[in-house]
């Protein structure tokens, strides 16, 4: 398995290695104690830093953190207003980030705000890239890997003689997958079931794949290796509970929660608990409300990322045709669906008074709105043909069948 080594350019032995750590971590654990009034394991060193810039960008909760800074006096009140305001979870971390990269005699109480903030993913990855073994556990490559790629995985263990395969891999071996009352397995259950058995059971699935396939192994290993070193792509909108609860009427009625929740577990917003949960409720709509809870009760921001994530990639996954059918979240005004030839939109936020305002005089109003729209899209009259017809359609639902 292909692993990635992070550190400076100078090269030491393996016993220089250990020593240098030990020395530094002796030294400096008792002046980090009487400096900043904690006691804290110092797992990252401000000369590595730069090194897990993109890890702690996408696993940060900067909120929380930033008020364990202010807290100890490395944010100024202002700072931490300013780190408040921002709209953007990513655009937080950097500040944060940058903030610390200022003061390296606070290393010790950033350390202490991942591990109080439970910014677990980020605090096991450095551990484990700064510990005496590899930088990168066999423990953690087979299970992230098999987790990252779940989708694809499923893919892959469709094919029935796969599967076949598979589950007698796994029983050769002595793991064998308890059976759920069907006559095979679901895709689906076996690879959660060695996600949540770890790295056995996860080394076991990668060697079969390997003996089966190893050019899709490979693929595997380069899509893992690829997140660890570019990071996950931003997502440039605002999204958080509040709005969640605004939008929860369209998310229940539009939502595709098996795909999201797959996106979901890739990115380890999800537990495979939470998974289950949304994958064996039945009916659509139950399974989006499932969805909408977990993620309501998790709150976090990095989780609501993560959904804006799942969303924008299922997005993404499209093909424009004249059937194309797109679900975009952008601020409170959603592209309910395009086709050929037309647009609808759904005001989702506008109470009745605003809708009320929107189709007063006549029409007069949503003439001007439909104008705007035009030029602002920079459509010219040439390539408009006949009448344009604005149809308004108001769900029996939300008009309480009036």
């Amino acid at each position: 398995m292909p692993t990635v080594k992070i550190g400076n350019n100078k090269q030491f032995s393996d016993s220089e290695i250990v020593s240098e750590q030990t020395d530094h971590l002796a030294d400096s654990a008792e002046m980090d104690h009487l400096a900043d009034g904690i006691q804290q394991d110092v797992f990252l060193t401000h000369d590595k830093l730069p090194h897990f810039e993109a890890v702690l960008l996408e696993e940060m909760e900067p909120t929380p953190v930033a008020d364990i800074l202010y807290c100890h006096a490395v944010l100024s009140f202002d700072e931490h207003d300013e780190i408040n305001e921002m709209p953007y979870r990513r655009e937080k971390a950097m500040k944060l980030f940058t903030k610390i990269r200022q003061q390296p005699d606070k290393i010790t109480v950033f350390c202490h705000a991942l591990e109080q903030s439970k910014c677990n993913k980020a605090v096991e990855y450095i551990r484990n890239s700064t510990s005496n073994g590899p930088l990168h556990s066999p423990a953690i490559s087979a299970v992230k890997c098999v987790r990252f790629n779940f989708r694809k995985n499923l893919e892959y263990s469709k094919d029935c003689a796969r599967k076949k395969k598979l589950l007698d891999y796994l029983e050769i071996n002595g793991f064998r997958v308890t059976r759920t009352g069907e006559l095979v397995p679901k895709e689906s259950y076996i690879i959660k079931t060695g996600i949540r058995n770890g790295k056995p059971w996860c080394d076991c699935i990668l060697e079969c794949i390997k003996q089966t396939d190893i050019v899709f192994l490979k693929v595997l290993v380069g899509r893992l290796e690829k997140r660890r070193n570019k990071g996950r792509e931003g997502v440039d909108l605002q999204f958080d509970v509040k709005m969640m609860k605004d939008m929860k009427d369209f998310l229940l009625e539009d939502l595709e929660p098996v795909s999201i929740s797959h996106v979901l577990l890739e990115e380890e917003a999800f537990s495979v608990d939470d998974h289950d949960a949304v994958e064996n409720t039945k009916g659509r709509r139950k399974k989006a409300e499932a969805l909408c809870g977990i993620l309501l009760r998790d709150g976090s921001e990095l989780t609501m990322e993560s959904f804006l994530y799942a969303i924008n990639y299922e997005f993404s996954q499209l093909n424009i045709n004249p059937d194309f059918h797109a679900e975009v979240l952008s601020s409170h005004v959603m592209v309910r669906s395009i086709s050929l030839g037309s647009v609808v939109l759904r005001l989702i936020a506008l109470t009745g008074d605003a809708c009320k305002m929107l189709f007063d005089e006549n029409g007069k109003k949503m003439k001007t709105l439909i104008e705007t729209f035009l030029r602002f899209s920079n459509i010219k009259e040439d390539m408009i043909k006949g009448n344009i017809k604005v149809t308004v359609s108001v769900p029996e639902e939300e008009t309480g069948s009036k």
